[in-house]
C-alpha cells in the first residue's frame, strides 16, 4: 500500500474541515474520520486517502479559474516553500531550486522517484517513476506543485506540460517545465 505524510494531506483536510457538512457528503464514509481526527504531519497516511480528500475537496471548492487539482498543487507548494522547505529554493534560480527540492518528494511519498534533470537555465525535465498511485488528480496537484515552485524561485510565464503519463500506458510520468528568467538591472536592453 503506498502511503503518504500527513503534511501532505493537511491542507485539504484543513479545507474539508471548514465545510464540514458539504465535505461529509462528499466525502466515503471510511474518510469521515479525518473531518475529526488529528492529522500528525510526520505520521505516514494510505496514499488512497489523499486522492479520496481530493476528490472531495473538488466537489466543495469554489472554481479557482483554472484546473483544480494543479489549482491545490499551487497552494500546497505556497504552504511547503514558505514554511518547512523555504530553504529548499533559491530565489532567482529556479532550475537550482528545482534540483534542491527533489528530495521534497521522498519526503512526502513512500513509492516512486522523482528524478529531476535540468536542461538549462529556463527549463527541465521532471521524471515521475515507480510511484504506485498514479493517477489524473495527482499529477494536476505535481503539475501545479512544480509551476508554483518555479514561480516562487523567480521564473516568469511559466508552462508546465506533461508529456508522458502512466495512466495513459507509458512507463513513466514525464513534466516538462520552461519559463522566463527577469531581465536583470545589469543587462543592457537589446
Amino acid at each position: 500500500m503506498a502511503r503518504v505524510k500527513g503534511s501532505s494531506i493537511l491542507n485539504a483536510v484543513k479545507a474539508l474541515r471548514m465545510k464540514k457538512d458539504e465535505s461529509r457528503a462528499n466525502l466515503s464514509r471510511e474518510l469521515h474520520h479525518y473531518l475529526e481526527d488529528r492529522v500528525l504531519i510526520s505520521s505516514w497516511y494510505p496514499e488512497e486517502d489523499l486522492l479520496g480528500l481530493l476528490k472531495a475537496l473538488v466537489k466543495i471548492l469554489p472554481d479557482p479559474g483554472m484546473d483544480v487539482y494543479e489549482f491545490m498543487g499551487l497552494m500546497s507548494a505556497r504552504t511547503d516553500l514558505s514554511g518547512v522547505y523555504s530553504n529548499m529554493f533559491r530565489p532567482g534560480d529556479p532550475a537550482g531550486s528545482l534540483k534542491r527540492g527533489s528530495v521534497i518528494w521522498q519526503s512526502h511519498h513512500d513509492t516512486g522517484k522523482l528524478e529531476i534533470v535540468v536542461a538549462s537555465q529556463e527549463s527541465a525535465v521532471l521524471r515521475l517513476a515507480g510511484f504506485a498511485l498514479p493517477s489524473r488528480e495527482i499529477c494536476g496537484t505535481i503539475k501545479g506543485w512544480i509551476r508554483e515552485h518555479i514561480t516562487t524561485a523567480g521564473g516568469r510565464d511559466v508552462v508546465v506540460i506533461k508529456s508522458r503519463c502512466v495512466v495513459k500506458g507509458d512507463p513513466e510520468c514525464l513534466f516538462e517545465a520552461n519559463w522566463h528568467l527577469p531581465a536583470r538591472a545589469d543587462t543592457p536592453a537589446a
